[in-house]
This record gives C-alpha cells, structure tokens and sequence, in this order.
C-alpha cells in the first residue's frame, strides 16, 4: 500500500489544510463518507482506506457497522485542550464523525491521517509537530492526548494509537512549537501498517 500527498491548500486565518490525494491501489478498495463499513468480528482485522487519505485500522470481538461522515464547519483548531504548547491549527477544512451502530469500547483500534511533508514546511510546520485532535465531550475544544498520539514518518501520517473506541469527531492538527517526544517509528515492513502498539522506536 501507498499513499501519496497531492497539496496544500488554505482556507482562512485559522486554518491551513493539507489535502492528500491517496494512489496505489484500486479505488474501489476505497471507502467515500457515509458508505457503510463492515467491521469485522472475532477480534479479526479492519483495515479501511478513506479517498481523502484517512484510514482506520481496527480489531473488534464483534461484527459491526461504521460509518465516516464529513463535517464541513469544524470547531476551529486553535481550541486545544490536554496538552502544552501553543498556536494549534486545523490541517484541513472539515473533521471525520465516526459512527457505530452501536456503543463499542471494547476495540483494539488506531486513526491515521496522512501528510503532506513539503507542504507543511511551507506554512512552518514540522511533522513531529502533527496531531489528530478529538472533539471534547462539551464541543467546546479539541483534545490531544500525548500519550496515545503517534507520527510516522516514512509513511507520512499522524495518528491516535490505542485506542477503545472510534465514535466521535476528530480532525488533524498542527502547530509551529517544537515537540518531538511523541515521534516514533514503528516496527514493520515498509509501508504495512501494524496495530501492535507496544513496539516502536524513536525517529533517527
């Protein structure tokens, strides 16, 4: 599998959007918003590709249903909660709502959101520096949480790791400050995603 970053785009003083275009393989494999997803049971693997570039990796013990839809007027992303620094911004002009048709906790699960690399340099934003933000209970602020986020970079995403359940709203985010503590590459083979989320290592 390969996907590949298209462009930049920017939509206002608060945001600056990093739209992907995702190659390599079959459209057809690729899900569109509000396409019912199956996920598999017996603690079998989902893997979803989104067209835009979003791809949830999943285990649930039971079959269920999921689906992504668009929200095209996000909370702006300079509202951040559950982490330090400053000067948060979306990466693109719409979040990811995720649905189940039912409540799941139970899941082993992982969000990736690729990057564009050149394009964040042009508006001064590392890659160790990309976030997947989740939208709080209140609504009121996106919240990072450093302990299960994750920046590959030589597949060029940011991600949420460890994760129990998908319901919800989430959006990537960047911002300008230094933080590289969070920046690992993981165990595997070249492009193959894993959900072993206990084996990583630090970027060279």
């Amino acid at each position: 599998m390969c996907r590949v970053p298209f462009h930049l785009r920017l939509f206002g003083p608060w945001l600056a959007a990093a739209a992907v275009l995702v190659l390599g393989q079959d459209a057809a494999d690729k899900a569109k918003f509000g396409d019912p997803i199956n996920v598999l049971g017996s603690m079998e693997r989902t893997d979803q590709d989104f067209q835009d570039g979003l791809a949830l990796d999943l285990f649930s013990p039971k079959n269920r249903t999921l689906v992504v839809q668009q929200n095209l007027m996000p909370l702006p992303g300079n509202f951040v909660t559950d982490t330090t620094g400053e000067s948060f911004m979306a990466l693109q002009n719409y979040s990811y709502v995720i649905s189940l048709n039912e409540s799941a906790n139970d899941l082993i699960a992982k969000i990736e959101i690729t990057y564009d690399r050149t394009a964040l340099a042009a508006i001064g934003i590392q890659d160790s520096n990309t976030y997947v933000g989740t939208l709080a209970g209140d609504k009121k602020s996106w919240i990072v949480n450093d302990a299960t986020r994750n920046v590959h970079r030589e597949e060029n995403n940011t991600r949420i790791i460890k994760m129990t359940s998908l319901q919800g709203e989430c959006i990537p985010l960047g911002r300008k400050t230094e933080d590289t503590a969070n920046e690992f590459v993981q165990y595997g083979q070249g492009a193959t995603r894993t959900v072993n989320q206990h084996q990583h290592r630090h970027c060279e």
